[in-house]
């Protein structure tokens, strides 16, 4: 598949009342009655995921391969009923206070001590690593990913 395509269609089960899942097809499942829970991708304009969920749709695989495959847009969740299972953050941390500022956005100093001193003449030349640095274009910065069948989320910060 083109990797532009948001839709990523994967064989995914989080059932754990209803173990007797039945199967559509290598690409959606049927949990309970008639739920249909399709992963999806999403991707930000560099083409990088930023969220991954499960989306409750009764579409085909291939009404969704079609409606995907020249679109870096597709699915269009507004309206829709997803769980986000996580996501990825890029760039910088203002992300942080969408969600009640979870982390900190100073890295701890707590285990430098631990670190050798900085040194461009001595073996093995160990350079500064306690500075923080702003220039983030491109990297991860954090990360947060559901506890599954519950309402809370984990995150990470990268410095």
């Amino acid at each position: 598949m083109d990797k532009k395509i948001s839709l990523l269609f994967l064989l995914l089960v989080f059932s754990v009342c209803n173990l007797s899942a039945q199967t559509d097809g290598p690409y959606v499942w049927r949990t309970s009655g008639s739920t249909v829970k399709w992963q999806y991708t999403l991707y930000d304009s560099l083409s990088r995921p930023v969220s991954i969920g499960l989306w409750n749709n009764t579409s085909s695989l291939s009404t969704h391969y079609s409606s995907s495959y020249n679109s870096n847009a597709y699915p269009n969740l507004s309206g829709q009923t997803y769980e986000e299972l996580s996501t990825t953050f890029y760039d910088n941390y203002n992300w942080r206070s969408n969600y009640g500022n979870p982390l900190s956005a100073t890295r701890s100093t707590t285990y430098d001590t631990y670190l050798i001193t900085p040194s461009n003449t001595t073996f093995p030349y160990p350079q500064d690593a306690t500075t923080q640095s702003t220039l983030l274009k491109a990297g991860v910065t954090g990360g947060r990913t559901k506890v599954l069948n519950t309402s809370t989320y984990l995150y990470t910060v990268r410095f």
